[in-house]
């Protein structure tokens, strides 16, 4: 994906957000109501958003666009910038990923209409910053998959998968061990596959401690 990464452009935006910042409500509200009504949601959010990649840029301005971008969602755009989020969450500096998320987060939780929609970004960003996901955040997570019955299988297996390349993440760990825990017979036997999937061969560990 290209970036426009020229100073104008980081300057004129770094203003209106500034501008942003400091307005009241009701020119909050205005802003907002005026972009979603022009049509130019999407790409205002993505042009705000352009900023949060700047690495050698003030953390305060990347905050201040990242509620901007957050304000500016709605039930058209939430996957497209959703996906936006978390590719810039692989990116992201450390001081960065805490704010960046519990935004994504309140995102999937308010928008998400399919519980798979749900779990897959969920486990995208446990994956990439499960170091600095809040606790009820995971717990949420469980929640969800918990009552998705038929989801059992699918996240079982997703989650297995995960953590095969990112156990560093804590709270990635925490939901997986549950997880497998609770519905490890469905990962062993590749039970309630969806068309997305493949077939997956467990590890003989990970079968005995299933036992």
């Amino acid at each position: 994906m290209l970036y426009m990464k020229s100073d104008a452009v980081v300057v004129h935006i770094s203003h209106q957000i500034c501008c942003f910042e400091h307005a009241d409500e009701s020119y909050q509200h205005r802003f907002t109501s005026s972009a979603e009504a022009s049509g130019y949601n999407l790409g205002m959010c993505k042009a705000y958003a352009w900023i949060i990649d700047f690495q050698d840029l003030d953390p305060s301005i990347r905050k201040r666009a990242l509620e901007l971008v957050y304000l500016l969602v709605n039930e058209t755009n939430a996957k497209s910038l959703t996906k936006e989020l978390i590719g810039y969450l692989r990116v992201s500096d450390q001081e960065f990923k805490g704010d960046l998320t519990a935004k994504i987060f309140s995102i999937v939780e308010k928008f998400a209409t399919e519980k798979i929609w749900y779990i897959d970004q969920m486990l995208m960003v446990l994956s990439e910053a499960g170091n600095f996901v809040k606790d009820d955040v995971w717990h949420s997570l469980i929640v969800v998959i918990s009552n998705a019955s038929d989801l059992h299988g699918y996240t079982v297996r997703s989650l297995y998968r995960a953590i095969q390349t990112s156990a560093e993440q804590e709270s990635l760990v925490q939901v997986a061990v549950w997880c497998i825990g609770e519905y490890g017979e469905m990962l062993v036997d590749n039970v309630g596959m969806l068309d997305i999937e493949e077939p997956r061969t467990v590890s003989l560990l990970c079968k005995i401690f299933m036992i």
